[in-house]
């Protein structure tokens, strides 16, 4: 993380809480989605031709980045990024975790949070 922030260790449930210079607190949720769903050495029996690997969590960053944003009501410290093929972080402030745990879990590709 940047800002330059002690972390501390005291858990939010199970999220660790991140305090920013300037006193904004922000927890990062791990989103992942079900591997097995996106084969990445498949071929069509069809045509035979080889389908490209499926990377949900680079496509759901490029997707959700505006939809998280305004969920985080714009603030600096929110973000998302890949962590794998089927995992990314979402960084959150405190104050939208609700919110933004409630849009996460209706999204028909998460597979837990």
């Amino acid at each position: 993380y940047s800002g330059g922030g002690r972390n501390r260790s005291q858990p939010l449930q199970t999220f660790e809480i991140f305090t920013h210079q300037d006193g904004t607190e922000t927890v990062t949720v791990e989103v992942h989605f079900p591997g097995s769903m996106f084969p990445s050495n498949a071929h069509s029996n069809n045509s035979g031709a080889e389908l490209l690997a499926y990377k949900p969590a680079e496509a759901a960053v490029k997707e959700w980045r505006v939809i998280l944003d305004e969920l985080c009501n714009g603030s600096r410290h929110a973000g998302v990024e890949v962590e794998g093929d089927t995992q990314m972080a979402v960084r959150v402030p405190i104050g939208s975790l609700l919110g933004v745990l409630s849009w996460l879990s209706h999204q028909s590709g998460v597979h837990w949070l």
